[in-house]
């Protein structure tokens, strides 16, 4: 009775989902898996053994490739099967598809970056230390906030220049930048099993026509000279998701000298109101008021409210620094900057 109870659920699954029904019928055994109830609690650590030991042995790319975009499909599947079935809270769902992003980059760059150290060798300073690829995580993905059809928005960094220590050694610019474009390549290239993530760098210094790379030198410099203010908006939710501990404190500390002023900074209004008006004269001119991201009352509105408070106030108010919405809400309406009832509705 209860397989046929969850065939029965599997078929509405499917009609809410077009994606689960093409991956239930490209690998039907994961069907009988969801018939029989086998659906596993998809922690951090559970998501990296399943991803992880699948591709240790892998020696080719393209079997890479397919081997993610397979494991992707199957962890997409048991998530959709608890948010359209089981009715799991939504920002569990979101930090789960979080979760599986951060696991298949740093995945990527560990299987790449071995392959490139096998024939550069290793990155070192000019101290002779080993020098990490860094990854960071921007928007949805920085925030853990990730719905199952979001780009990734990364940025990639090195913290000191230098060269590798192999017999073909190189400069550490070109190992991290065949680095990240091997990396962009194994999540973004359509195979057809399909792709992993679109990957999208550019809000990098300088957007498309900066480095793919950049060493936290350079990041520092741009945010010093050039850095804008909607890009203070982009910075608040990013996020260290591959690199070294040490590499972590140090881009925390360039990032929030440039994101939080330590003065009440009404200086925000301006910008945010610009940034308002942009879209809101995009969404008109695309006939799209009603988008459920840009529209009036979408998700950009409530971040844009949210992150208002954070920056003008995030500075002697470090609560506020924080990339998760909730949180952020939750400490807004702690300190009194909004009512207990405009922050519940915020978060409705």
């Amino acid at each position: 009775d209860q397989v046929y109870e969850n065939q029965q659920l599997i078929q509405s699954l499917w009609q809410q989902s077009p994606y689960c029904e093409r991956v239930c019928k490209q690998y039907s055994e994961w069907v009988r898996e969801l018939a029989q109830g086998e659906v596993k609690n998809l922690s951090q650590s559970v998501i990296k053994d399943t991803i992880f030991p699948a591709i240790a042995n892998v020696d080719e790319e393209g079997v890479l490739k397919q081997r993610l975009r397979k494991i992707r499909h199957q962890l997409l599947l048991q998530i959709c099967w608890k948010d359209l079935i089981l009715n799991a809270e939504v920002f569990d769902v979101l930090q789960e598809l979080s979760d599986v992003a951060d696991a298949c980059v740093q995945a990527s760059v560990e299987w790449m970056g071995k392959t490139l150290a096998n024939k550069y060798g290793i990155p070192r300073s000019d101290q002779g230390e080993e020098v990490h690829f860094v990854v960071i995580a921007m928007g949805k993905l920085g925030g853990g906030e990730l719905n199952f059809s979001s780009d990734i928005d990364v940025m990639f960094c090195y913290s000191n220049s230098g060269n590798t220590d192999g017999a073909r050694s190189i400069s550490n610019q070109e190992f991290f930048t065949q680095l990240a474009q091997g990396v962009i390549r194994i999540l973004s290239d359509i195979t057809p099993e399909g792709f992993v993530y679109r990957v999208d760098c550019r809000l990098r210094p300088f957007g498309e026509s900066g480095p793919l790379v950049v060493n936290f030198n350079h990041v520092e410099d741009y945010l010093q000279t050039h850095g804008r203010e909607w890009e203070r908006y982009a910075f608040v939710k990013a996020r260290v998701i591959c690199g070294s501990l040490e590499d972590k404190t140090q881009f925390k500390k360039i990032v929030s000298a440039f994101v939080y002023r330590k003065y009440i900074d009404f200086g925000v209004i301006k910008t945010l109101r610009e940034m308002k008006q942009l879209i809101a004269h995009q969404m008109e001119k695309k006939g799209n008021l009603n988008n459920i991201k840009l529209g009036v009352g979408g998700i950009r509105e409530i971040e844009f409210i949210v992150q208002f408070f954070q920056l003008v106030h995030g500075g002697h108010n470090q609560h506020l620094q924080t990339r998760r919405i909730l949180e952020a809400l939750s400490q807004i309406e702690i300190a009194g900057y909004l009512s207990a009832q405009d922050v519940n509705e915020l978060m409705l």
